[in-house]
């Protein structure tokens, strides 16, 4: 019985250690990730813009190929969006939010019942190709920012993979093109 005590007290001092933690970190989380693509900015736009390309470069498609997905009658630019259910993506939806016209594409995320989140990915010319960053930012009150703050490191390696995904689709495509 002193154990059971001992034990309650014990996951009580850290709910209530998580919960104080959760109203000293950030609220606003901020997700970013950028790599130069050898591509023009036109083509890669293609990729972010037409929702039905995002099968062949996010690394959540990859993850879970079995989802089902649904989009919206035009698939393409402001107001185009599309709805998945998975095994282990649960169900969410993607709206392109406005658009710059092979500069920037910006969407919102809603993943099952989470707040949504603000998202982007900008196109900018360099040496070599465009640099492509994908951004995201999750705002969430405490205690559910101790969750998001803990999941960043994870969206930013799963960035880092849709970049690369990203990337290899665009030599694909470069290489079929010849």
């Amino acid at each position: 019985m002193k154990f059971l005590k001992k034990l309650g007290i014990a996951l009580g001092a850290i709910i209530a250690f998580l919960l104080v933690l959760s109203f000293l970190l950030p609220t606003t989380i901020k997700v970013e990730r950028d790599m130069v693509i050898a591509a023009e900015p036109e083509v890669v736009y293609k990729y972010v813009n037409d929702l039905r390309n995002w099968e062949r470069w996010s690394y959540w498609h990859a993850l879970d190929p079995g989802q089902k997905l649904v989009y919206s009658k035009n698939p393409v630019g402001k107001g185009a969006f599309y709805k998945w259910d998975g095994a282990i993506n649960e169900t969410g939806t993607v709206t392109i939010d406005s658009i710059e016209h092979n500069k920037a594409v910006y969407y919102t995320t809603q993943i099952a019942d989470w707040n949504p989140n603000a998202c982007a990915a900008t196109f900018e010319p360099v040496s070599g190709g465009v640099k492509v960053t994908l951004r995201m930012e999750i705002v969430s009150k405490p205690p559910m920012n101790l969750m998001a703050n803990l999941m960043k490191g994870e969206i930013a390696a799963d960035y880092e993979k849709c970049l690369v995904m990203m990337d290899s689709v665009a030599n694909y495509d470069r290489t079929k093109a010849n």
